[in-house]
């Protein structure tokens, strides 16, 4: 499964950019939320039933990953 998010200007509606993360596991995300420089901050998990790991990912305003752990 993949991660996709839709970048909202302000969540007011309006699509920035749209992105695909992820890959082959099982990964999700759970919240979603602004940063004050404009970007995302996304939380949710990587990996197979029973050996998740935690994922957050750090976007910026393009939908650019910055960071991620």
């Amino acid at each position: 499964m993949v991660l996709v998010f839709s970048g909202a200007s302000a969540f007011a509606g309006a699509i920035t950019w749209d992105k695909t993360f992820g890959g082959s596991k099982d990964d999700r995300a759970f919240s979603i939320a602004p940063t004050s420089d404009g970007g995302y901050i996304v939380a949710g998990y990587t990996g197979p039933l029973f050996s998740r790991d935690a994922w957050v990912i750090k976007l910026d305003k393009n939908g650019n990953i910055k960071r991620q752990k």
